[in-house]
């Protein structure tokens, strides 16, 4: 299959500051490719930039929802393959050429997503992005699939028709994922191709995204729940991937008391070998005697973290991830980041348990289904 037979569909609301650039490249890629972008209430630049290029332009005056804009340029599209891509993700040269190549494999390419890194929140979300693709890479081998990143997928425009396209629902992408895996349609994680794509600004904006994406995945779990529980291999490494914090809790449930005892004395003996003040060292003496129980989680903390990072970074090393992860961000992940995503995760799941059982309609602020 050559280059013209892929069309690449942009969904943006109102603007991004990448999509000049990505248009350009698009527009230089090695291959050719037809391009539609589906603006929902675009601002005049935005459709002085697209204007700018040789696209098909669909414009929705009122907003109607990314589900609708991928959907209506899928139907405009004439490719054989459909790239749907986010109006805010950088792409190479080689982009569509290396999509081509994967996709004579398989029926939907969940193409991999690294993070364009500028500080602390987008280093920490360009590891979470690691475990996703990590986890996409695992479930492929297992020839199933827990759901899409839609930053960007490809499909075969007719499997893609014959899964119905995307349905209205808050995480369209995971949805994708679950019905081709339960309908038998290949997918396939992406070792070539891949994209840059933009980090929430703030933590804020992340807990808002992260919310989102936490309610939709709640619903895709009580939807397709007897698919999912079918796969304990998956779906507990997953877990595991994506919350590393729960090791941890884990660990320390399992670590034996005679080895915290042995860690003790081993503390103890120290104490008296550095000769420090009694006035120190008993208050010392009395706090770790009757801390068992913290002990037994500092000591798990310091096993599992040590283990994951080294893991993690060897990961990084062997994917060539990235090298602007610093020492300290595997920190920040492991004992914050992640017990704050595994809360959100689990808040969500509670909510939308809840308003289940009420049978009431789940909505997300500032989202369009």
């Amino acid at each position: 299959m050559d280059g013209c037979g892929v069309s690449v569909v942009i969904p943006v609301y109102k603007g991004s500051e990448l999509l000049d650039d990505l248009l350009r490249s698009l527009m230089e890629q090695s291959v050719r490719a037809e391009v539609i972008v589906v603006a929902d209430e675009p601002t005049a630049e935005t459709l002085s930039t697209v204007r700018k290029y040789s696209v098909k332009l669909i414009v929705n005056e009122n907003r109607r929802g990314k589900v609708y804009a991928l959907n209506a340029g899928a139907r405009e599209a004439k490719g054989d393959i459909l790239v749907f891509l986010d109006a805010d993700t950088k792409v190479e040269r080689d982009f569509l050429k290396n999509i081509i190549e994967e996709m004579r494999e398989t029926s939907i390419l969940d193409v991999k997503k690294r993070i364009l890194c500028d500080g602390l929140l987008s280093r920490l979300v360009n590891i979470d992005y690691f475990n996703m693709y990590i986890s996409s890479l695992f479930s492929t081998k297992f020839n199933t699939c827990m759901g899409l990143n839609g930053a960007c997928i490809a499909v075969r425009r007719e499997d893609f028709f014959k899964l119905g396209g995307f349905r209205r629902t808050i995480t369209e992408d995971v949805d994708l994922g679950i019905r081709a895996a339960m309908s038998g349609v290949s997918v396939k994680t992406a070792r070539k191709a891949y994209v840059l794509t933009q980090p929430p600004r703030s933590w804020r904006e992340w807990y808002r995204q992260r919310g989102r994406w936490a309610v939709g995945g709640a619903l895709c779990v009580l939807e397709y729940f007897k698919f999912i529980i079918r796969k304990p291999k998956v779906w507990s490494f997953i877990i595991m991937m994506h919350y590393p914090a729960m090791i941890h809790f884990f660990a320390s449930v399992m670590i034996p008391d005679n080895l915290v005892y042995g860690f003790l004395s081993l503390i103890i003996l120290m104490l008296f070998l550095l000769k420090l003040p009694v006035l120190l060292v008993l208050p010392a003496l009395f706090f770790l005697s009757f801390s068992l129980v913290i002990l037994k989680g500092m000591l798990a903390a310091l096993i599992t973290f040590s283990v994951w990072m080294c893991a993690t970074a060897l990961g990084f090393r062997i994917t060539k991830w990235g090298s602007d992860v610093k020492p300290y961000d595997f920190l920040a992940y492991y004992f914050i980041y992640s017990p704050l995503w595994l809360f959100v995760s689990a808040k969500s799941l509670a909510k939308v348990g809840m308003a289940t059982l009420k049978g009431k309609e789940i909505e997300v602020k500032n989202w369009k289904v």
